[in-house]
């Protein structure tokens, strides 16, 4: 199951809570992810049956027309095994307060990132083996430096035109078409997926696999904005922080960034995929 869909899973019925215990009363809300926190234990295959998401209201805040609710998620299989751990935050706004959403904050070292001066990277020979159809979120790689970042260990971004048709917009809340945050961050790990291959990590590999995000790994998003429809381009950059050997693999740790228009509105970091031979 792509981390996109299960992490839906587990984030929706914290919307649902929200609204039950009043904090919409007052109507013309918007309710957005700011926070993400947790660990993935398992893959999810289509022979897993029925999950099972509980959410806990932990704490809220209310700042003038501005509220801020608090949930610890577990999600379980039927069977009591346990899938993905999260605490997570959200925020219900004012139409005008989205408005006027300043992104996150343009560090040096993540605008130095996004203005690398860039060139079409081939990545035809790895396109069949990731995402594709209505799950793919990157167009094209326009950097990519193997011993780039401030680690050494690789530096890549990917550019992706915004379609104001996409499927996306039309499936959000109802009248509030904006991309779900949950494939702003698939966008993050399809970019990852290609520096890992990139850099030949899949070599002597009979059957290279890659987990949806890497399984007992620590994960953590921030959102500070949105991708509406009106927005032009999306340019994601990951930078791989480390890189362990697994068994039957690897582990590549890094952090990244996406950009709506020039302005900052994604982090991630630490963002974990495994790449594992199935052969």
């Amino acid at each position: 199951m792509p981390f996109a869909v299960l992490s839906e899973i587990a984030l929706q019925p914290c919307g649902w809570l929200a609204s039950h215990c009043g904090f919409a009363l007052s109507g013309n809300l918007k309710f957005r992810n700011l926070e993400g926190d947790g660990v993935l234990h398992r893959e999810l295959s289509p022979d897993d049956g029925t999950m099972v998401v509980e959410s806990e209201l932990t704490a809220f805040s209310r700042v003038g027309p501005m509220t801020i609710v608090t949930f610890s998620v577990v999600v379980t299989l039927a069977s009591g095994e346990p899938v993905l751990d999260l605490t997570t935050q959200f925020g219900f706004f004012p139409a005008a307060a989205l408005v006027r959403q300043a992104g996150l904050s343009a560090k040096p070292h993540f605008s130095a990132a996004f203005d690398l001066p860039g060139e079409k990277v081939k990545t035809r020979m790895i396109e069949k083996r990731l995402a594709g159809g209505k799950m793919r979120m990157l167009e094209a790689v326009d950097y990519f430096n193997p011993t780039g970042g401030e680690a050494g260990l690789g530096l890549i971004r990917g550019r992706q035109a915004v379609d104001p048709n996409a499927w996306y917009f039309k499936a959000h809340f109802y009248q509030d078409p904006v991309q779900p945050g949950s494939l702003g961050l698939d966008a993050l790990a399809q970019l990852l997926a290609r520096a890992i291959l990139l850099k030949g990590l899949d070599e002597g590999m009979s059957d290279p696999h890659f987990e949806t995000i890497a399984t007992g790994a620590p994960f953590k998003w921030s959102y500070r904005g949105q991708v509406t429809p009106d927005k032009k381009e999306v340019v994601t950059v990951m930078e791989i922080v480390s890189i362990e050997k697994r068994d039957k693999g690897w582990l590549v740790t890094a952090r990244g960034s996406l950009w709506r228009d020039g302005l900052r509105v994604y982090e991630v970091g630490p963002y974990s995929l495994a790449l594992v031979d199935k052969g």
